[in-house]
């Protein structure tokens, strides 16, 4: 007996003792509540990656900027078929889309009338990839929108080689083939114009 502590059966039930069961009682928690806390700084680090990327201007911004665009050919809903590389010589507008996404919705008409524009111009080629989606809702979709432009289901990897996080999501070419600008999020008339005057 020390201080009216016993010392007896190997029990250390001064200070030492406190700070190896508080030790323990802590690493207890952590390992408890780490997963949760990889998971909240993860959702934080893709909301900061996708707000940077949208609220930023200018040629040569997002995760693709001046890597050579991967090629695709599409299978398109009209029976056709689209090849990113015959376009070469125009920029090109590669939007990534799904028929239950309501942003979506809110920016096909304004890439509809775009391309409508840019056709008669003779300048950027537009394409539509439809991701994860029911072929009958799509066609109705681009029935709706009444979208002008080349439309077809991503074969199954194409989303993941223009490393799309989330749709709708922009990708601008420009005419040498190479990644001009990406867009996570919904564009209008204005800001669609805009990036297609910066890379034409």
């Amino acid at each position: 007996m020390l201080n009216g502590t016993s010392l007896t059966d190997g029990a250390a039930a001064g200070p030492t003792g406190v700070i190896a069961r508080d030790a323990d009682s802590m690493a207890s928690r952590w390992r408890r509540r780490w997963p949760v806390t990889a998971g909240v700084v993860l959702l934080a680090a893709l909301l900061v990656a996708g707000v940077v990327q949208q609220g930023s201007t200018g040629v040569g911004t997002g995760p693709l900027a001046g890597a050579v665009a991967p090629d695709f050919t599409l299978a398109t809903f009209d029976g056709r078929t689209f090849q990113l590389r015959a376009q070469r010589g125009h920029p090109v507008v590669v939007n990534f889309w799904a028929s239950w996404c309501p942003p979506c919705r809110a920016e096909a008409a304004a890439l509809a009338r775009i391309a409508q524009v840019e056709r008669a111009a003779g300048r950027a080629v537009f394409v539509g990839v439809d991701v994860r989606d029911d072929e009958e809702q799509a066609r109705r979709f681009l029935a709706d929108f009444s979208v002008p432009y080349a439309n077809g289901p991503d074969p199954g990897t194409l989303e993941a080689s223009y490393l799309g996080m989330g749709i709708p999501y922009t990708v601008f070419v420009a005419a040498d083939g190479t990644v001009a600008r990406t867009w996570i999020g919904p564009l209008d008339e204005q800001r669609l114009t805009a990036i297609i005057d910066e890379i034409a």
